[in-house]
């Protein structure tokens, strides 16, 4: 009899490996109270400076179960300026197995403000020191002050480039 278990086990355990599942996300590592489950599903296209710099918004899709103790990290840089935003929150995450999308606010951590232009955000999920989920992705900082500068980088002062 127990022969036959194993026979039953061990196919529905290579199914869910090949569908991108773990045995132990199903339940199948004998700790069934203990099931936690997240992922980022996506992280939108565009992050919003706050007036004064020292803030900006980025938001995110995301799927949870039983995140009572998920840990997230969040964070914006770019590279060409230096410019570094994070926040870290613990258990702030509705988690129903159903898509959610969550707007957060990283504060600056660098010297450098944000410029409008390409940058990177990472938002990850940990639990009890363990990696959940991750997922790291272009965005486009829009709403920094321009600072009198236009798009070629050049001091114009107000005035029209005449081209002389």
């Amino acid at each position: 009899m127990n022969r036959s278990r194993l026979l039953l086990a061990v196919p529905g355990a290579t199914v869910l490996v090949l569908a991108g599942g773990s045995p132990a996300w199903a339940g199948g590592d004998g700790h069934e109270d203990e099931k936690t489950y997240a992922e980022v599903v996506s992280i939108a296209d565009e992050a919003s400076v706050e007036k004064d710099g020292d803030e900006l918004t980025v938001e995110f899709t995301y799927k949870c179960e039983d995140g009572d103790d998920i840990k997230t990290h969040v964070a914006l840089w770019q590279k060409e300026t230096e410019a570094y935003y994070e926040t870290k929150f613990k258990g702030d995450l509705e988690c129903d197995g159903e898509e959610q999308t969550k707007e957060v606010t990283l504060e600056k951590k660098s010297d450098e403000e944000a410029e409008n232009g390409d940058a990177k955000v990472k938002v990850a999920f940990h639990k009890d020191g363990e990696k959940l989920d991750k997922k790291v992705e272009d965005v486009t900082v829009e709403g920094a002050e321009d600072d009198g500068k236009e798009h070629d980088g050049k001091e114009h002062d107000g005035e029209k480039d005449n081209g002389h």
